[in-house]
């Protein structure tokens, strides 16, 4: 969400373009003045001073501001050019290209080497759920037997490094100084039908890094599991490169813009907008979060997060550690609903991701940070992800 006004010591100011309806809400934290504010097609002044310049064109004759109540009042207008919403992922933050000439990976928190060899082969994974939608493609195909068997998923391979938008894949062999997190829940194996990811941490001060997948056969002994690929979560490490090993390769680790990512390839894999956020350790649910607009450009003078307009998703939300009573009153439906996919991730991570959705939504309009009350939707607040 955007951060500081051109206005230093005037009133809050916050403001959304939604594009889908090709308009733009404006809410000033004051009284509404005539004589103080006048309008352009691209700025909203006070005392002839810009205090928020739009992205696009409006009309000025749309000024009708309204008073909210006696301490605020909004405008809404129409855009006089469209902005185009579009849904689509967006450019991955640490690519194969990016990646080519890494030197050496540390954990995020402690600084310890996880890996430091160069990898011959860096390239970018497709999309976390490629195989289903292939596989939706072929069973609409007339020739369904030609694909049969030839479908097979990408494994990790010794000095292969496979890039995906949230995380690195690596065969196990080429990471160092991780192992399995110790309060997961002891696992079956003779359980396991193919495979399964295992929550990993950093050996030296064990924070949750990443996840190591195990590939299980069977035989009349039981079950057999052999690990064959590491995942490093890009948001818990830090990265040098060939050319500067002595400084961090700088990049984007904020994990409220990896949600965003995965939301992002849920909306196009199974056209769903509602999480239950779990922790990967002991499979409690940290929240319940809803896109409510998956695509908007924001403006807010007094959250300290970014600066000027940006791109974000608005969301719903619960905080199951902070209204447990509110949540209560969802999850059973959610966890039966088909249109409510589940996201896990580490719970320190989680709880990060809900604190600052607490804080983002303290920066809205207070009138505007529920959901209307009497509405099914009641007890969840707004606020938003950057994208």
């Amino acid at each position: 969400m955007p951060g500081a006004g051109t206005l230093q010591d005037g009133p809050a100011v916050h403001a959304e373009v939604l594009g889908n309806i090709q308009s733009l809400l404006v809410v000033i934290n004051e009284p509404f003045f005539p004589d103080k504010y006048t309008l352009t097609s691209t700025n909203l002044l006070r005392d002839q001073t810009s205090i928020l310049p739009f992205p696009t064109t409006v009309y000025p004759q749309d000024f009708k501001p309204q008073n909210v109540n006696e301490n605020a009042f909004s405008v809404r207008l129409r855009l006089a050019r469209s902005i185009t919403v579009t849904h689509d992922s967006e450019n991955s933050i640490l690519n194969a290209k990016d990646l080519k000439d890494i030197s050496t990976i540390k954990c995020r928190e402690c600084n310890a080497t996880l890996s430091n060899k160069a990898f011959p082969v860096v390239k970018d994974l497709p999309s976390e759920h490629w195989m289903e939608l292939v596989e939706c493609w072929i069973c609409h195909e007339t020739s369904e037997k030609e694909h049969s068997g030839k479908l097979q998923p990408i494994m990790a391979q010794p000095n292969l490094l496979l890039v995906s938008n949230t995380y690195l894949l690596f065969h196990p062999e080429d990471i160092q100084n991780v192992k399995l997190d110790s309060h997961c829940p002891p696992v079956n194996w003779d359980n396991v039908i193919a495979m399964k990811w295992i929550p990993m941490v950093c050996s030296a001060c064990n924070s949750a890094v990443g996840e190591k997948q195990y590939r299980v056969s069977h035989n009349e002994n039981g079950a057999i599991p052999n690990a064959e690929a590491i995942k490093l979560y890009k948001y818990a490490v830090q990265i040098t490169m060939k050319e500067n090993p002595a400084d961090t390769f700088q990049f984007d680790a904020s994990f409220q813009r990896y949600v965003a990512m995965d939301f992002i390839e849920l909306f196009s894999a199974h056209a769903t907008y509602k999480f239950l956020i779990y922790d990967r350790s002991d499979e409690s649910i940290h929240g319940l979060i809803w896109v409510f607009n998956p695509d908007i450009q924001v403006y807010n003078s007094v959250s300290n997060i970014g600066g000027g307009w940006q791109r974000a998703m608005k969301v719903l939300y619960i905080d199951n550690e902070v209204d447990t009573a509110a949540a209560s009153r969802h999850i059973e439906n959610w966890k039966i609903d088909k249109s409510v996919d589940k996201l896990t991730y580490p719970g320190k991570y989680c709880r990060e991701l809900f604190a600052k959705l607490a804080e983002n939504n303290l920066a809205i309009p207070e009138h505007l940070r529920k959901a209307p009350a009497g509405s099914p939707l009641a007890d969840f607040g707004f606020a938003y992800l950057t994208r």
